[in-house]
């Protein structure tokens, strides 16, 4: 996993928000503030590879501001901490928010999903479970039946319940 700031993302921080007018300015200006001192802390716990610390923060800086930055950042939380399903989620998230890319942020995005990619299974329930049954997957709900699309898991072993 890379280190330094942003998840191994420099350069790429909280951004600044696109220009508006009146209260809609003043409410935009605070948001921004706020998403960049949320991630201002984040990048603080990752540098020390707090992962689960810095993710929270790049989660709260994201609440108020989706920015490149924080949504890397918080894949990278992610995979470090292993739930490599919700990091390329994460990713791929960031892709359809923001479909372009710098070229040094595509370098660092494309190789991190493609090993994502390689560490993560599907899971497809069919048969007569009831419509609307929800879906635990070690003991978290991920969603109810039907599934669409199928759900992403970290390879090893889980258990299934509906």
């Amino acid at each position: 996993l890379p280190v330094g700031s942003a998840c191994g993302f420099p350069g790429v921080g909280g951004g600044a928000g696109a220009r508006t007018t009146g209260a809609r300015a003043e409410g935009a200006s605070d948001a921004g503030a706020r998403a960049r001192e949320h991630f201002k802390l984040a990048e603080a716990h990752f540098d020390k590879q707090e992962w689960r610390d810095a993710l929270a923060e790049y989660r709260q800086s994201l609440a108020f501001k989706k920015t490149k930055g924080a949504m890397a950042s918080a894949a990278a939380c992610l995979r470090a901490l292993g739930q490599y399903d919700d990091a390329l989620d994460q990713y791929e998230e960031l892709r359809r928010e923001f479909p372009v890319l710098s070229a040094k942020m595509e370098a660092k995005v494309a190789p991190a999903m493609a090993e994502l990619a390689g560490l993560v299974g599907t899971l497809v329930i069919g048969g007569d479970a009831p419509a609307k049954a929800s879906v635990f997957i070690d003991d978290r709900r991920r969603g109810a039946l039907p599934l669409k699309p199928p759900l992403r898991l970290p390879g090893g072993s889980h258990t299934v319940r509906v």
